[in-house]
């Protein structure tokens, strides 16, 4: 005889609670705290779905601000070991992969990493400064600049050696250990972007252009409202008081000291000028002297020399 189940009985009957279903013995979600249904399995930990993918993805997933240049070292050592064999700097790089998908890598085949004619995110420069470029390549010379890629794993190696004009394809690959979520597949016809389960992602309705800004007209005074008129005034401006029109001719007096003093100023400055210009005068004719005599002739002392040799 099979034993009885909840299913055999009517809607309206319940089982008694187990012990470890008792309202004492409640369970909490881990993640929103909220009671999980006495009826549930006993192992549950989530109260739904989303908490636990929640939960899951924070635990699993990879920030790319934790991404260091320490983690692209191999792809480094590999290309400067290229670099060694063919007895050429490398410039740049850039890295190819198919998607992981084998029907759409048929269809776009593979992507080329950093895309062409697209702006895209770049890693820090040798300043630290983080920036935006078009250029279908990553820096390697000047300073290793780390490749951003949507998924790990094998990449093939691109690059553009000193003295070549035209990039080389080779048949080496590297594997590259870190990825940025944020980076992704696309067709380089198109430039329709993937994820990494095959769909499309559409692309991004364009900005609606500015409205031009326009001058605020200054609103008229009959827009801003009737105004209070004002009462003629009685008060008249009183007449030019003969002192003070007298005050505003200036003073012959005045003037004629101003004069003078202007003139004084004036014979000063000629007579500073006059000085200094026979004084450098003075000076050249003294250095035109000292260069025009003549040296004194050198000493002959060849007969001190030799009695002074004879003596020792």
């Amino acid at each position: 005889m099979l034993p009885a189940t909840s299913a055999s009985y009517p809607p309206s009957f319940q089982l008694p609670a187990a012990s470890h279903q008792l309202p004492g013995d409640q369970r909490l979600c881990r993640k929103c705290k909220r009671p999980i249904d006495a009826q549930e399995r006993l192992n549950k930990r989530y109260c739904n779905a989303k908490c636990r993918a929640f939960v899951w993805s924070r635990a699993h997933r990879q920030f790319s601000s934790t991404i260091t240049v320490a983690d692209f070292e191999n792809i480094r050592e590999q290309i400067k070991e290229f670099e060694g064999r063919m007895g050429q700097r490398v410039l740049w790089y850039a890295l190819l992969k198919e998607h992981p998908s084998f029907p759409l890598a048929d269809k776009i085949g593979k992507s080329i990493f950093p895309p062409k004619d697209r702006k895209t995110k770049r890693s820090p420069d040798e300043t630290g400064k983080i920036c935006f470029s078009d250029a279908p390549y990553y820096n390697f010379t000047a300073f290793f600049e780390t490749p951003r890629v949507p998924m790990v794993g094998l990449y093939q190696v691109k690059v553009w050696l000193e003295g070549d004009t035209a990039p080389m394809m080779t048949a080496k690959y590297v594997d590259v250990r870190k990825a940025y979520p944020a980076v992704h597949f696309y067709d380089e016809k198109t430039g329709q972007r993937y994820t990494l389960k095959g769909e499309a992602i559409p692309p991004k309705a364009p900005k609606p252009p500015k409205p031009p800004t326009e001058r605020k007209k200054r609103k008229p005074a009959t827009a801003i409202g009737p105004q209070p008129e004002r009462a003629p005034s009685t008060a008249r401006v009183p007449e030019v008081v003969p002192a003070t029109q007298a005050q505003r001719v200036p003073d012959a007096e005045l003037v004629k000291k101003i004069e003078e003093e202007h003139a004084r100023e004036r014979a000063d400055l000629l007579a500073t000028i006059t000085k200094e210009r026979a004084l450098r005068q003075e000076t050249e004719q003294k250095l035109v002297r000292a260069t025009s005599m003549p040296k004194p002739p050198a000493k002959d002392d060849r007969s001190l020399r030799l009695e002074a040799a004879a003596k020792h």
